[in-house]
């Protein structure tokens, strides 16, 4: 009996140890969080299961990923489907490829399959590059993930189809496309001092035409895809080009507020 007694003093102590370690290692707020998604992922609505998505897409946690994977494939809204596949491209991980894919080749709905392509862009360059150039189902979602994924993955033969879909797709799509310019396209001409000085602010936005179509003028006038290799294979001393770039670029506004009294008046003469 007394080695019974202690052998169990013994394993209530071990219990203790791991559950105060597994308390240090898994910090309360990022637990409360994942209960938080847990429940959200479980919910009959879909907005609540797409929160969680989004949740887990913005906070990086990984341990959604396979939250997310065990639903996908029984997932029957199209929005939420959506909004799962953004969030495994957010948080790439190896595991995720074979539902993406998945998504490519059965997947019934189009914007779904613009975010699958974005996703497996992030998850596996080489697989999408490889799928995208005989893609399995084409419709206009398919050619702007493509292209969006393309931007993502350096190759800049996707900045075309970007453009069009901003001057020409439906609301969604002119977002889409207007989004991938302002976060992909972007850096590539302010790493060349080509950006327009005066551009639309906010994250959620559609572009004004006359400003696409000044960005597509300026993309016409340098090499894009010399440019995209020389980022991806300098990405910290580009980080500080880009830095010095824009104080060139605020040095420039002001001279060009000096001379034509406003920003906008100097915006379409500069750079072109």
């Amino acid at each position: 009996m007394k080695i019974r007694g202690k052998l169990l003093v013994l394993l209530m102590g071990l219990a203790a140890v791991v559950m105060i370690g597994w308390v240090l290692v898994v910090p309360l707020p990022a637990f409360k969080l994942r209960m938080e998604t847990l429940d959200l992922l479980d919910s009959p609505q879909a907005a609540d299961r797409q929160k969680a998505a989004w949740i887990i897409a913005e906070e990086g946690l990984a341990g959604g990923v396979g939250d997310i994977l065990k639903r996908i494939r029984r997932e029957d809204d199209p929005d939420t489907r959506e909004a799962y596949l953004y969030a495994l491209g957010r948080v790439p991980e190896p595991r995720s490829l074979e539902a993406v894919v998945d998504e490519l080749h059965c997947g019934t709905s189009g914007y779904p399959r613009h975010a699958a392509w974005l996703a497996l862009a992030r998850i596996d360059p080489a697989v999408f590059r490889s799928l995208s150039d005989k893609p399995p189902i084409l419709d206009p979602w398919d050619r702007l993930g493509i292209a969006h994924g393309r931007l993502e993955v350096d190759d800049t033969r996707g900045v075309e189809t970007i453009i069009e879909f901003a001057l020409r797709g439906d609301a969604d799509q002119r977002r889409v496309a207007c989004t991938a310019i302002g976060q992909l396209l972007h850096p590539l001409l302010e790493s060349a001092g080509r950006w327009p000085l005066e551009s639309p602010r906010g994250r959620e936005r559609i572009f004004p035409a006359a400003f696409v179509c000044d960005i597509s003028v300026r993309c016409d006038g340098i090499d894009l895809q010399s440019l995209a290799d020389w980022r991806g294979a300098h990405g910290g001393q580009d980080a500080a080009m880009s830095r010095s770039l824009r104080r060139l670029n605020n040095a420039r506004n002001r001279i060009a507020y000096l001379l034509f009294g406003s920003r906008d008046g100097a915006a379409g003469q500069s750079l072109q």
